[in-house]
């Protein structure tokens, strides 16, 4: 037998050991957890096995991992888009539209894969997946998945979520 290959009798180390299930070795592979919670981080990880004779593998390949525990930045500004405030100015925050864009900037900190919530109070009314160029340009226009009836909105806001589901606070509600 290769020491690489799993066995009933061999052991798999991360950070301690645990004997292999059964089946663990009949799939070819086991998900092994550290003993408590890793500090955000990069780690480089790697993996071997011990029989019941102490006989050690090889160290395997190292894979880099990175721990994100850091909550985006709370997206601050909260606008209806210039094209859709239909009000008696672009910044009055007054529309006739069901179905208005948002916008909402600054994307400090964020990235291409990380997402924005649309809110309505505690409810989503739409996520967008910010993309290199929402990011590039600094913000992005959200449009919720329904329309919205006739009426005053005063607890629209936004939150950011990262790749690593890290979520930010929620921003201030859109000043009507």
């Amino acid at each position: 037998m290769e020491p690489w290959q799993l066995s009933a009798t061999r052991t798999a180390e991360l950070v301690r050991g645990r004997q292999l299930t059964a089946a663990e070795v009949a799939a070819g592979r086991a998900t092994i957890a550290p003993a408590s919670p890793l500090a955000g981080n990069t780690y480089m990880v790697y993996a071997r096995l011990i029989d019941a004779a102490g006989n050690a593998s090889s160290i395997s390949v190292g894979i880099l991992i990175t721990v994100d525990t850091t909550p985006p930045v709370v997206p601050s500004l909260l606008d209806l888009a210039t094209a859709d405030d239909t009000g008696t100015s672009n910044t009055d925050n007054v529309t006739n539209q069901t179905s208005p864009a948002f916008r909402i900037t600054p994307l400090t900190g964020l990235e291409a894969g990380d997402s924005i919530q649309l809110m309505n109070g505690t409810t989503q009314l739409q996520s967008a997946v910010l993309t290199a160029t929402d990011v590039t340009n600094g913000f992005v226009d959200v449009v919720p998945a329904a329309a919205l009836p006739a009426g005053t909105f005063a607890s629209i806001n936004a939150k950011a979520t990262d790749r690593a589901g890290n979520v930010s606070a929620v921003s201030a509600n859109l000043a009507p």
